[in-house]
C-alpha cells in the first residue's frame, strides 16, 4: 500500500495586457474572506445597491452556492464554464480559509477563478 500523495492546485497568473474582456456580469460570484472564519459573497459586479451575503466555509454550504451559481450561469448562458468566481482575501483572513475556497474551485470545477485584493468599496460594504 502506498499514502496518497499530496496534490498542489497550479494558478496561472495571466500576463499584463492593455486588453479589455468583455464579462458577463450576471456571472460574477465575489467572495470575500474577512477575519473571524467568515466569508461574505455578491453576485453581479459591484454597485450602489450590492449587498454582502455572510455564509460559511462547511463544505456542504459553500458548494451549494458555487454549483447553484453555476447553474444559474448555464441557465443563462449555455454553459457553466461561463460563471466567474473573484476571491479577494483580507488581511484578516487565514490561509486556511484561501485553501478551503479555492479546494471549492478545483472540486466544483470552476474554470475561471481570479484572486483579487480588496478594495476601498469592498471595505465599505464590509462595515455596514
Amino acid at each position: 500500500t502506498a499514502l496518497s500523495k499530496p496534490k498542489v492546485m497550479d494558478i496561472i497568473t495571466p500576463k499584463e495586457s492593455t486588453i479589455l474582456t468583455p464579462v458577463c456580469e450576471s456571472c460574477v460570484l465575489t467572495a470575500i474572506l474577512a477575519g473571524d472564519d467568515k466569508i461574505y459573497y455578491y453576485e453581479g459586479m459591484q454597485n450602489e445597491n450590492t449587498r454582502l451575503i455572510q455564509t460559511s466555509y462547511d463544505a456542504d454550504v459553500l458548494r451549494k452556492i458555487l454549483m447553484d451559481k453555476k447553474t444559474a450561469v448555464k441557465n443563462k448562458m449555455g454553459s457553466a464554464d461561463e460563471m466567474i468566481l473573484i476571491v479577494k482575501p483580507t488581511n484578516e483572513s487565514s490561509y486556511k480559509n484561501f485553501v478551503d475556497i479555492l479546494d471549492e474551485v478545483a472540486i466544483n470545477g470552476i474554470k475561471h477563478y481570479f484572486i483579487d485584493e480588496i478594495n476601498e468599496n469592498d471595505k465599505a460594504l464590509l462595515k455596514k
